[in-house]
């Protein structure tokens, strides 16, 4: 039930940002980071790796090979990623520290 909770927040998150006159890539990318952080990091505690670095390594994998393979660089994304990331580890922080 927390997991679904979850989703749900980050589809109003999405939304909220998309309402706000953020550009829509912007939304997506903030989205997919904190999706992804949250779901690399339960994978991690299901399967005993280390959950310190390794969501966030992956995550910022994902988000400068993203960037570097785009035709231009946009900074405002790197941005957009790295508040998704914030996201999806206070999200995972608050579900730790909550049991």
């Amino acid at each position: 039930m927390k997991k679904l909770a979850m989703i749900i927040l980050l589809l109003v998150m999405a939304n909220v940002l998309l309402s706000y006159q953020i550009e829509p890539d912007k939304g997506v990318h903030f989205t997919a980071i904190a999706g992804l952080y949250i779901l690399s990091d339960c994978v991690c505690e299901w399967t005993g790796l280390p959950r310190y670095y390794v969501p966030v390594t992956l995550c910022l994998s994902v988000s400068f090979a993203k960037e570097f393979t785009d035709p231009f660089f946009n900074w405002n994304d790197l941005i957009a990623d790295g508040a998704g990331l914030t996201f999806g580890f206070a999200v995972r922080f608050a579900d730790f520290k909550g049991r």
